[in-house]
């Protein structure tokens, strides 16, 4: 939602931990019968894939993608908790609505942080001494945008959509969505400033805190205020969230970050400027298309058909972040150096295919019964729908890779155009084939317009991978 340069093969990392950099000597120091005949027969018949993920954690650009897809799952995982214990205990007209609400606020506190958060992956390695005043303009600027988005969204609400009346009708749940949306910018931006400040280590705690904290409100406030009850379960994770993780942020990690840089060798607002203006016209499109689908859902087929197709949609979402971290890590470790932009880029797709092509196949199969755990109606009505979106996972893998790419060189004018497509094959489409086969041809339009995007960089590789491709 749908987030600059790529790194050099054998770029200088820490001792020990860039593959390129093992000494010749040190290949010795292995275990007995490795360079003999049977100790190669031997390694032949262990399995490949899980020793070249563990060999390729001594790259920095996957070690540190992998903390922040470590952050992502523990979300997902948590998060399928979540909704499974939503499903059981509230309406499913309930779920819809609240899921719509939560998408409504997400999408509004994505779009208000002005795609900052890429920008600060971007430019906090190298801000020096001016990272601390990067970082609070970026969150006032952003959370008073959103708010003042909320608030305008809040006034027109019921005429978008009346069965979202229910924030109005009580002032409470309105200052509330107001003031989470404008904290939601903010965690969206925190996961950008640890990575920049390479402490992505920190994420997976952080969001298994949030996703946590949701699990634990969520039955509590089934009784207390059934048809708000999931988003409030929501806006109160999310404080409990931001608080101490900016304390960590302001208090630590930035602090030691302008102790040990020199200056600001490499940021300066007019680079800010011109990174962020097109590349957020771009983000636009992606959140939009990522985010409005389940109200396209709602507008059209109802509250049950929302909720079918939002935790189809969560499940699915779930490997596109795969690509986007593995995307965040290759900006912030080549943010000084960019030689090494092709070798990068194919070195990310490769292990993006090891891991998302299996993790496909494997909710492919067991979709019926993953849904049946929401309930018999959520199996019903998403499997055929969750199948067709975790498949777009997969060229995503080309997409994501590209993005990436196109902000290591700073070029981002061609991702207005790659998201545009995206929006524009994804959104029309959807409301097409919704009428005559319910989520499913939302979920089909989806993976439609990922495989058209696909096609076109295939055959514009040259534009995004380099010349030699």
């Amino acid at each position: 939602m749908s987030a600059s340069v790529a790194p050099e093969p054998c770029a200088p990392v820490e001792a020990g931990t860039g593959a390129a950099r093992i000494p010749p000597s040190a290949a010795a120091v292995v275990e007995p019968g490795w360079r003999s005949p049977q100790g190669v027969a031997e390694r032949r018949g262990v399995p490949t894939l899980l020793r070249s993920l563990a060999r390729s954690r001594r790259d920095p650009l996957i070690r540190n993608g992998h903390a922040l897809i470590a952050g992502s799952v523990a979300t997902a995982v948590i998060g399928v908790v979540f909704w499974i214990v939503a499903a059981h205990r509230y309406a499913p007209e309930f779920v819809g609505r609240n899921s719509v609400v939560i998408s409504t606020f997400t999408f509004i506190g994505a779009i208000s942080q002005l795609n900052l958060v890429i920008a600060l992956t971007r430019f906090v390695p190298a801000a020096g001494d001016r990272s601390r005043r990067l970082v609070v303009g970026a969150y006032a600027i952003s959370a008073a945008i959103a708010g003042t988005l909320a608030v305008v969204f809040l006034l027109i609400v019921t005429r978008i959509e009346p069965r979202l009346g229910f924030l109005v009708q009580n002032r409470w749940l309105a200052f509330t969505f107001v003031g989470v949306t404008a904290l939601w910018t903010i965690f969206v931006m925190q996961d950008g400033v640890l990575a920049g400040l390479r402490r992505a280590n920190v994420v997976p705690v952080e969001n298994a805190g949030f996703a946590l904290v949701k699990v634990a409100l969520l039955l509590p406030l089934a009784g207390l205020v059934p048809n708000a009850g999931i988003f409030l379960a929501w806006s109160i994770a999310t404080l409990a969230t931001v608080i101490p993780t900016n304390g960590y942020i302001f208090g630590r990690a930035l602090p030691h970050h302008e102790r040990h840089s020199v200056g600001a060798a490499d940021f300066s607002l007019a680079q800010l400027r011109q990174f962020v203006t097109y590349d957020y016209i771009g983000s636009l499109f992606w959140f939009g298309a990522a985010s409005l689908l389940p109200l396209v859902v709602l507008r059209r087929a109802g509250g049950a058909a929302s909720a079918y197709f939002s935790l189809a949609w969560m499940i699915a979402y779930a490997l596109y972040t795969v690509s986007l971290n593995i995307g965040s890590s290759l900006v912030v470790e080549t943010a000084a150096d960019q030689s090494g932009l092709d070798a990068a880029c194919r070195r990310m797709m490769t292990h993006l295919a090891k891991i998302v092509v299996p993790a496909v196949v494997l909710i492919v199969v067991i979709a019926p019964e993953l849904l049946r755990l929401f309930g018999a109606a959520y199996e019903h009505a998403g499997t055929v729908a969750l199948r067709l979106l975790v498949l777009s996972a997969i060229p995503y893998i080309v997409v994501g890779t590209a993005e990436s790419a196109y902000r290591a060189r700073r070029r981002t004018r061609p991702l207005v155009a790659l998201n545009g497509a995206l929006f524009v094959i994804s959104m029309p489409l959807s409301w097409v084939l919704l009428p005559s086969f319910g989520v499913t041809g939302v979920a089909l339009a989806w993976l439609i317009a990922e495989v058209v995007v696909t096609t076109g960089l295939i055959l514009a590789r040259r534009t995004w991978l380099g010349p030699g491709s």
